[in-house]
């Protein structure tokens, strides 16, 4: 559930400036659609139910073409979307979701910046007490 201050910030949604910006968000037609700003391609799409007072997502969708998404478990996109909608869209200091056996190494990192193009605190998605 989202107040109506933070369905306002949502779904004005984020425009990449550069080269770092990893992410293109925009809302149309009740729907929030993430897309990858480099290639264009839409990886998720979140239904918004919009009331006078606040807003919540009522449908969900993510892209299972192995061409154009290769991640597999609903959870971890899961945990992504929530991290993008708080870091990105509501500027919270947010954690950024890293599985529990990559943790230690090197390529965390290498990781994050693809997937977010920009370093954040990370959490582990094998922790209850983390969850979204």
């Amino acid at each position: 559930m989202f107040t109506l201050s933070e369905v306002e910030r949502i779904t004005n949604g984020l425009i990449p400036i550069g080269m770092e910006d990893k992410w293109f968000i925009f809302y149309a037609d009740s729907w929030l659609y993430f897309h990858r700003s480099w290639t264009g391609v839409l990886i998720y799409a979140l239904k918004l139910d919009r009331s006078p007072v606040d807003g919540r997502i009522v449908k969900s969708w993510v892209n299972r073409d192995p061409e154009q998404y290769r991640e597999r478990d609903i959870d971890y996109d899961r945990r992504l979307v929530d991290f993008l909608i708080r870091a990105f869209l509501l500027g919270e200091n947010a954690k950024f979701p890293i599985r529990k056996e990559h943790l230690g190494s090197e390529a965390n990192g290498a990781y994050q910046h693809k997937v977010v193009g920009r370093a954040y605190p990370e959490t582990t998605i094998n922790d209850p007490s983390e969850d979204p």
